[in-house]
């Protein structure tokens, strides 16, 4: 009985672990998109701004 209550608190801790590495890899996937809008937000910034400049 031992037996089976320890592997089942490994699986449990295993588990844990990898809900760990999912969440911190949710995180880091999240603050490349955000990083990623930015640069197209500045870029899209840009080449309005050079547009308006080159009609004047």
């Amino acid at each position: 009985m031992d037996i089976k209550v320890e592997n089942l608190e490994l699986e449990n801790q295993r588990l844990l672990n990898i809900v760990g590495v999912l969440k911190l890899e949710i995180k880091v996937l999240t603050r490349l998109i955000e990083k990623s809008n930015y640069e197209s937000e500045c870029i899209d910034r840009y080449i309005t701004e050079m547009e308006e400049y080159m009609e004047i």
